[in-house]
């Protein structure tokens, strides 16, 4: 009887256990049926935060959103893709086709009713490109957000103009309206910043139509993509806006090689055939211990750094002999390796016609007994040199000291039509400090 008695309660307890069980996982069922009907989720987008506008937006099951979403305000970005996606919108737009009038499909129509725009009645949109220097983002709703873009727009007659637009985008549709600078001015709103608020009244959604949309291919962010975005803005200023070209140079090089505007300037004029037309030929992406280095050889052969933080906020070097860009590998060398560089940083500026670099690091002896003054010296070079050289160092090389090497140079005109022009030298190199050295140079 006890035995009965005992199976009995033990029936009873797995029952119940049964029935806890089943009850939870209906719970747990039920829950998670819940969550999937929240509504469409952002898709993978790179870096980018969804932002928010005040107004009484809802979600998309019909909630009204949180009061935590609605109060967020403009932050500062610099992530690549946010960049990138937000040139594109603008390119689209600066690159409609005046014959179809199609800017106005780039607008949202509160703008084209605002400022009363037509076919035939429409915003000037003639340039010369143009450079975004700020880029300040909110977000309106899930999967909606709206830049503010403060760039520098080039000016058909030369020149540049400072000016701001919204750039306002659905990441889940891939469709972007822009609000362009006389709408902005004429609701006084041309310097909103970090932590303010953007509020529009009545939002709707995005009017979609052939020319306002992107594919997720438009946005490319590889080192190329960079590589080319910077050599762009690099030639932009070049070509419209030197004054910002001097200030973004990297300062230890600009105190080395223009250490005014003025001598920019006067480079820039006396090279401005081949800086105007060159363009990249090869790159090489490096990551620093804080930024990324992108460096760009033009067809020209000539050589550009950028120290990149973001594609707003970057420094350039000019050339790859004023100053030592690899300096880990540089002081990680071999002294005879050091010496050899030594040389190639000589000879690029012979090339690239800087005798005032090359005069500064030449032996004072030689200097003192051949060439008292650089007028001197630049008749040695352009004597003894050729116009465009090419050049082999010699892997062998006299080791005269701990810190003295001497290496033969065969220097080649690179104009002429065989191998056989060409001229011998000896460059001895004495290694200093700090990265610096002299050299001494003599035609066999």
């Amino acid at each position: 009887m006890k035995k009965k008695n005992l199976i009995k309660k033990i029936m009873i307890v797995l029952f119940f256990l049964f029935i806890i069980i089943i009850a939870m996982i209906v719970y747990l069922a039920f829950k998670n049926n819940h969550s999937n009907n929240q509504g469409p989720q952002p898709e993978n987008i790179v870096e980018t935060e969804n932002t928010n506008i005040e107004n009484n937006t809802t979600t998309p099951d019909g909630n009204e959103n949180s009061n935590e979403e609605q109060n967020k305000d403009l932050k500062k970005v610099n992530d690549t893709y946010t960049y990138f996606l937000v040139n594109h919108c603008l390119k689209s737009f600066y690159n409609y086709n005046e014959y179809e009038n199609i800017s106005l499909d780039y607008m949202d129509a509160e703008v084209i009713e605002n400022l009363n725009l037509s076919e035939n009645n429409f915003i000037n949109l003639y340039n010369s490109g143009f450079c975004i220097d700020e880029i300040y983002k909110q977000e309106l709703k899930e999967n909606e957000s709206i830049y503010v873009v403060y760039y520098r727009l080039g000016m058909e007659s030369g020149g540049i103009t400072d000016l701001v637009a919204w750039v306002r985008v659905n990441h889940f549709h891939k469709v972007f309206s822009i609000y362009p600078y006389e709408y902005l001015s004429s609701l006084n709103q041309l310097n909103l910043k970090e932590n303010d608020k953007i509020t529009i009244e009545n939002l709707k959604d995005i009017e979609q139509n052939e020319n306002n949309i992107y594919e997720e291919g438009d946005i490319t962010t590889n080192a190329e993509a960079c590589t080319r975005e910077l050599f762009r803005r690099y030639k932009f200023d070049l070509l419209l806006d030197v004054d910002h070209l001097y200030q973004i140079l990297d300062e230890e090089y600009k105190g080395l090689r223009f250490k005014t505007l003025e001598e920019l300037e006067q480079y820039i004029q006396e090279n401005k055939e081949e800086l105007y037309l060159d363009s990249i030929s090869k790159y090489q992406q490096q990551e620093k211990e804080n930024n990324w280095q992108y460096t760009a050889v033009g067809n020209s052969n000539r050589y550009y750094t950028f120290k990149m933080t973001s594609l707003m906020e970057y420094t350039l070097i000019l050339d790859n002999y004023t100053m030592v860009i690899q300096d880990d590998i540089y002081n990680a060398s071999l002294p005879n390796v050091q010496a050899k560089y030594c040389i190639n940083r000589v000879i690029e500026a012979i090339d690239d016609k800087n005798y005032e670099f090359v005069y500064e690091k030449l032996n004072p002896v030689q200097k003192n007994n051949y060439y008292k003054n650089i007028d001197e010296f630049k008749e040695f070079i352009t004597n003894h040199f050729y116009d465009e050289i090419n050049y082999e160092i010699d892997d062998e090389y006299l080791m005269i000291s701990s810190n003295v090497y001497q290496y033969n140079v065969k220097i080649t005109d690179n104009v002429a039509e065989n191998d056989f022009t060409f001229r011998n030298f000896t460059m001895t190199v004495t290694l200093k400090e700090n990265e610096d050295f002299v050299i001494a140079i003599n035609q066999l």
